[in-house]
């Protein structure tokens, strides 16, 4: 299992070579680019795209570091056209080809929330499937991740949707091994299901990738386990009897935004071995069973 990490929110304060660099001595294998946290999505997704996409491989390859997944901007809506010639779609379609030439092997691509009216399963089934011929075209996954559906507190808690087993079969109902799930723990956690209950009832062919980061159970904080209250032995377990065999990716950057410039490589460190702890609590439980 190789650890990986999110990176951009520390791209916009650092740039894209010094992160790199930062997260191939804090011992990461390799990192979760996200899209959406770029300032301005414009200097990467602009019409000389590709190039930059190029040259950030280049320096992955520099560092030793891989990418082995991305995440799609959100900015997307419903009212607006799935294709190209809207503006926020084209964004997704050139950040799956952005991923491609970086290596990663799959996008996360956030549903969208329709108005009261409008069937939100059928609506995000069409929404997902427009995005297969870009799969194939590609060679790129898209994982489909658990979130709250935004629309009232209680349907937040809720989320899209009502359980895992919902949520399998809505990536089943895609009809296409080009489309997985992407666990979110926190998500999970703060919408009423505990992490360790999530991962234990989800389908174990479908998930494929994790958002791994820790809660209060309220908030969605983005932090390193053990800082919050998610119990992380029954995670590793659930994920050990399920026989999770994708990466374990850390999804914790509210986390690193609060040191200073100067502790950022310390902070790092930090969470790296929190993760190598986890790891290898993981080997640990699945040599048990």
């Amino acid at each position: 299992m190789r650890l990986g990490c999110d990176i951009s929110n520390l791209c916009n304060r650092f740039g894209d070579e010094r992160v790199l660099q930062m997260f191939h001595k804090a011992g990461f294998d390799c990192i979760d680019y996200s899209f959406n946290e770029i300032k301005p999505l414009e200097r990467l997704l602009d019409d000389e795209y590709y190039k930059k996409a190029e040259q950030l491989r280049i320096m992955l390859e520099r560092y030793e570091i891989t990418c082995n997944q991305t995440h799609a901007p959100f900015e997307f809506e419903y009212g607006e056209r799935m294709e190209c010639t809207e503006k926020h779609y084209r964004d997704i379609v050139r950040a799956m080809e952005f991923s491609s030439v970086l290596g990663a092997s799959r996008i996360i691509i956030h549903a969208v929330t329709p108005p009261d009216g409008v069937d939100i399963y059928e609506y995000n089934k069409q929404y997902y499937r427009s995005f297969l011929p870009y799969c194939k075209e590609f060679g790129i996954q898209v994982a489909v991740e658990n979130i709250g559906r935004g629309h009232t507190d209680e349907e937040k808690r809720i989320g899209i949707w009502k359980s895992p087993e919902a949520f399998c079969e809505f990536i089943r109902d895609l009809e296409s091994e080009w489309f997985c799930a992407c666990v979110d723990l926190g998500h999970a956690a703060i919408m009423n299901c505990p992490p360790e209950e999530f991962i234990a009832r989800m389908d174990p062919k479908l998930l494929k990738t994790l958002h791994v980061h820790d809660t209060d159970y309220v908030n969605d904080c983005h932090t390193v386990p053990y800082l919050q209250k998610q119990n992380w032995e029954a995670i590793m377990h659930s994920l050990a009897n399920i026989g999770y065999r994708g990466d374990f990716n850390l999804e914790v950057l509210l986390y690193t935004e609060k040191f200073p410039d100067e502790l950022v490589d310390a902070a790092l460190q930090f969470a790296s071995g929190v993760g190598r702890y986890l790891i290898n609590k993981f080997v640990e439980v699945q040599n048990e069973y």
